[in-house]
C-alpha cells in the first residue's frame, strides 16, 4: 500500500533553491565573439548590401509618371488622385472608371492626359438611344468605288471617353466592354485593330439613377 504524500511532506523534502543558487549556475565573464550582441547600426551596415537597387527601367517609369501627373495637375486643379489613377491605368494597359458629380473636370482630365502624349482623343456622349454602331463604327457600301468599306467609329481613339456609361442600353455597353477587353473591333467579320496605347475613362453620375442602366460587375 502506496503512503500517502501530503502537500506539507512535498515541501519538506523539496530542494529549495536561492536566488543565489540559480545565478551560481550561470555563465561568468565577458561573451565569446561568437555570442556577442549585434547593434543596430552594425545590423544595417550588415544588410545595406541586400538592398535592391533601382534599374533604369523603374527609374525611367517614375519619371514619366510624375512628369505626365505635373502636367495634367497645371489643367485640373485638386484632382491628384483620379489623375494618378488614369496615368496609372494608361502605362499598364487599363482603364477607369471615374464617378463623379457633373462639372468636376473628368472630361478636362481625359483631353489633358491625350494632350500630355500627343494622343488622339475622342468623347462619346452615352444616351438611351446610342447604338453599338454609334460607338465601333459601321461597314456602308462605297457606289463610286463600287465595294464596302469601313467607316471608323469614335472608339478609334487612344483616349477616350465614355460620359455617362451607364445611360446607354445594356447591347451598346457590350460593345464597349469587348472593345476594351480584345483592344480590336470586329464589324461583319472583319477585325480592325484600335490605336496603341488605347484607355477609356468611362463616367456616371453617382447620384442622378433615372434613365440609367446598370454595369455589368464584371
Amino acid at each position: 500500500m502506496s503512503e500517502h504524500i501530503d502537500d506539507a511532506t512535498q515541501l519538506s523534502d523539496a530542494t529549495q533553491l536561492s536566488d543565489s543558487t540559480l545565478l551560481s549556475h550561470l555563465p561568468h565573464g565577458p561573451l565569446d565573439h561568437a555570442s556577442e550582441a549585434i547593434s543596430p547600426t552594425a545590423s544595417a551596415t550588415t544588410n545595406a548590401g541586400f538592398i535592391p537597387q533601382a534599374s533604369p527601367q523603374i527609374e525611367e517609369f517614375q519619371q514619366a509618371f510624375s512628369n505626365l501627373v505635373r502636367n495634367i495637375s497645371q489643367v485640373v486643379i485638386g484632382k491628384s488622385v483620379p489623375i494618378k489613377q488614369c496615368v496609372t491605368a494608361l502605362m499598364v494597359g487599363g482603364h477607369v472608371l471615374l464617378e463623379d458629380n457633373p462639372g468636376t473636370g473628368k472630361t478636362q482630365l481625359a483631353r489633358g492626359l491625350a494632350n500630355s502624349i500627343a494622343a488622339s482623343f475622342k468623347r462619346i456622349q452615352f444616351t438611351p438611344d446610342l447604338l453599338p454602331s454609334d460607338v465601333v463604327g459601321v461597314t456602308y457600301y462605297d457606289q463610286k468605288r463600287g465595294e464596302f468599306e469601313f467607316r471608323d467609329g469614335p472608339i478609334f481613339a487612344s483616349i477616350v471617353l465614355a460620359d455617362e456609361i451607364n445611360r446607354a442600353s445594356p447591347k451598346t455597353q457590350s460593345a464597349l466592354l469587348e472593345v476594351m477587353e480584345e483592344q480590336k473591333v470586329t464589324v461583319d467579320g472583319q477585325t480592325h485593330d484600335v490605336p496603341q496605347p488605347f484607355i477609356v475613362i468611362a463616367t456616371q453620375n453617382p447620384i442622378e439613377q433615372l434613365g440609367t442602366y446598370a454595369l455589368p460587375e464584371a
